[in-house]
């Protein structure tokens, strides 16, 4: 758990802000990533991602929101990214 609160410091709570989880919108969460994505932290990169879905999901379960905003944030995947793990699998 402490892992999951280090990556929010990290990587969530300064793309998004101090905003209440109904004010959060998907432009939020893509500048999350894209703030990752500079860093080249690609496992990174999907782990918070994977956490701030999960976030949404329970408060959608839960009626703290009425959508799940990182449903419309899709995380791409660069050509280098898929040439390099190409040639790893070939090794």
């Amino acid at each position: 758990m402490p892992y999951v609160v280090r990556r929010l410091e990290k990587d969530a709570f300064p793309a998004i802000g101090r905003k209440p989880l109904a004010k959060i919108e998907p432009q939020g969460l893509v500048a999350m990533v894209k703030a990752i994505e500079k860093r080249d932290s690609q496992v990174f990169e999907k782990r918070a991602y994977q956490i701030t879905v999960q976030i949404f999901l329970y408060a959608v379960a839960h009626g703290l929101v009425a959508l799940n905003p990182a449903t419309d944030v899709k995380l791409e995947r660069s050509e280098e990214r898929r040439v390099g793990k190409e040639c790893r699998s070939r090794w």
